[in-house]
């Protein structure tokens, strides 16, 4: 049931993907293999409060980062062609959260996020770090 509810928000961005005290879903990963291609470019416009950047890191593993401008849980994904959904549900405050992922950005297929402030929720632009 747990999994299907982390589906659900990965391919559901703005569904309540949980609540605060909730943990981050759990990711089985085995050993990724970098894959040669042409990395996925990512847009989406979303709420000013929360804006999500990407970028490959040039190691076989790609990070995010969302910048909020309110405290509040932020739950994002970077979710990859193998099924790894690498949830990330964290308490922010405004600016800069980074979170990273064992795989290369070649391997990702959808990346997004929430922020929950309240009875209210952001749903996270997102665009390629420049």
């Amino acid at each position: 049931m747990a999994a299907l509810a982390a589906l659900a928000c990965a391919l559901i961005p703005l569904a309540a993907c949980g609540s605060a005290g909730s943990s981050p879903a759990a990711t089985a990963s085995g050993t990724v293999q970098a894959v040669r291609g042409p990395e996925p470019t990512f847009s989406y416009p979303g709420d000013r409060q929360c804006a999500i950047t990407y970028r490959a890191d040039g190691n076989g593993s790609m990070s995010w980062t969302a910048i909020v401008t309110v405290a509040g849980e932020l739950i994002t994904h970077a979710s990859a062609k193998s099924g790894d959904l690498n949830r990330r549900d964290a308490q922010v405050s405004p600016g800069p959260n980074t979170f990273t992922a064992a795989l290369p950005l070649a391997q990702v297929d959808d990346i997004g996020g929430v922020l929950y402030v309240g009875s209210k929720s952001y749903g996270c632009s997102v665009a390629p770090k420049r």
